[in-house]
């Protein structure tokens, strides 16, 4: 509904009716009317759209607002608009709107799927890291051929929505689709390895992951990606030496993938954050770090300053580790990816209390809790949750935790 969105991200920046209406130019009783309930669906999206920009609304935000008055979410909008008016008002979300979005559309209308499935493969990864996945599941809805990619992003956004065996069901379908030693055929491994990862199902993972490793070697993006995600199924079960090995076999193999090379140092570095090898770990995200800002990798960026304030924080360098966090947050908030932009106020939460700001300290956990992805982030939010419990009472805050590592 428009009033509770509405109400919910007013609440959340802290501003009243009229303020927001002053920021956005707007009549207060049009504000007043959508918090009411005496309009449901406002007749234009520009108000609306107008309002998002003046309260700095990432683009998973506003599609929350525009949907919840039954408008187009901001993808749709790109492809309606027809005066110069329109696109410099949405203009504001251009970077977290892939520039390839008309040429998609256009591919789409003269029914080029090729060309639109082309187009799609980078874009799919990016809606779903800021948490898009209705509008991603939009794009995939087309077109009416169902080659073994469709069914891989099927898989994951319905993994992202902790609908596993959804995602069970697309990768069933995708598989006998995709040609042995393809890329769509190891990808789908991987994706089933994670899936598997997910349900708690080791052994099938640890098979699945096996199997895509065995037909990615001419695929220097998969074999990182692989290494990887194998690594974080293992940590995550308390196998932290076998996902050592794979965080460090998968380094080795990827030389020619500078992307993958970042990751990976980040996630080792997690691994040494978590294991008190302080020194180690700061080795490794600097060695990562250095070659994300090198090759304007800017989520690598933003996770490995994160991770570096872990190291700050067991270090109970609270200075430095705000600073770090300071820095993650500035990269974050235009990626809109929701689990780290949720990892960092968390983070920053606890940063603020060892600094004596009890204020700021609440106000970075409101904004976790708040957030409109906060449902799908439990690990995350929880620490957020037990933190304020724990101000409320005056009991020390939880420690640091891997799911307040990146």
């Amino acid at each position: 509904m428009l009033n509770d969105t509405l109400h919910h991200l007013l609440t959340e920046r802290g501003y009243s009716p009229g303020q927001a209406a002053r920021l956005a130019g707007l009549p207060k009783t049009s504000i007043v009317n959508w918090l009411g309930g005496r309009v449901v669906r406002p007749r234009y999206w520009e108000p609306l759209v107008q309002l998002g920009r003046a309260l700095r609304l990432t683009a998973a935000e506003l599609d929350q607002l525009l949907t919840a008055a039954h408008h187009p979410p901001l993808t749709r909008l790109w492809a309606s608009v027809s005066t110069p008016a329109q696109r410099e008002l949405l203009a504001f979300w251009q970077s977290q709107t892939p520039a390839q979005l008309p040429t998609l559309l256009h591919a789409r209308q003269q029914g080029e799927a090729a060309h639109y499935l082309a187009l799609l493969r980078p874009l799919v990864p990016l809606w779903l890291a800021q948490g898009l996945y209705d509008q991603a599941a939009y794009y995939l809805d087309w077109p009416p051929t169902e080659p073994p990619l469709l069914h891989l992003f099927r898989a994951q956004i319905a993994r992202h929505q902790q609908a596993y065996t959804t995602a069970e069901r697309h990768l069933r379908r995708g598989l006998p689709l995709a040609r042995a030693g393809s890329w769509e055929h190891a990808a789908l491994l991987t994706e089933w390895g994670v899936v598997c990862a997910c349900m708690e199902r080791n052994g099938a993972a640890d098979h699945a992951f096996q199997q895509a490793h065995d037909h990615a070697a001419p695929y220097p993006d998969l074999l990182a990606t692989i290494r990887e995600e194998w690594g974080i199924a293992a940590f995550l079960r308390d196998d932290l030496d076998t996902a050592e090995s794979h965080y460090r076999t998968g380094l080795a193999q990827s030389a020619v993938y500078p992307a993958g090379t970042v990751m990976l140092s980040k996630s080792l570095g997690a691994l040494k954050v978590w294991q008190g090898e302080l020194d180690t770990a700061e080795q490794q995200i600097a060695t990562g770090l250095a070659l994300a800002q090198a090759i304007g990798h800017h989520l690598g960026q933003a996770s490995l300053h994160s991770n570096g304030a872990a190291v700050a924080m067991h270090q109970q360098n609270w200075p430095l580790a705000a600073e770090r966090l300071a820095t993650a947050e500035a990269l974050a908030v235009p990626l809109a990816h929701p689990k780290l932009l949720l990892v960092v106020w968390v983070n920053a939460g606890l940063v603020a209390h060892q600094l004596g700001d009890e204020t700021a300290a609440r106000s970075y956990f409101t904004a976790a809790q708040q957030h409109p992805w906060a449902e799908q982030m439990g690990g995350v939010v929880a620490k957020a949750t037990a933190a304020t419990a724990a101000l409320d009472q005056g009991q020390p805050l939880p420690p640091l935790s891997p799911s307040l590592l990146l």
